[in-house]
């Protein structure tokens, strides 16, 4: 890894995860999302 493209390789990584996460919660339903709630609280 070229440190110079750092950023690049970060913000890639950043978007990659921010699609994971918006298509998993998209995937959850109410009681999926009561137990996370649950377990967080």
């Amino acid at each position: 890894m070229d440190p110079v493209d750092l950023g690049r390789y970060v913000s890639e990584m950043t978007e990659r995860l921010d699609d994971v996460v918006a298509a998993r919660g998209a995937a959850l339903d109410h009681p999926r999302i009561a137990l996370l709630v649950h377990d967080i609280g």
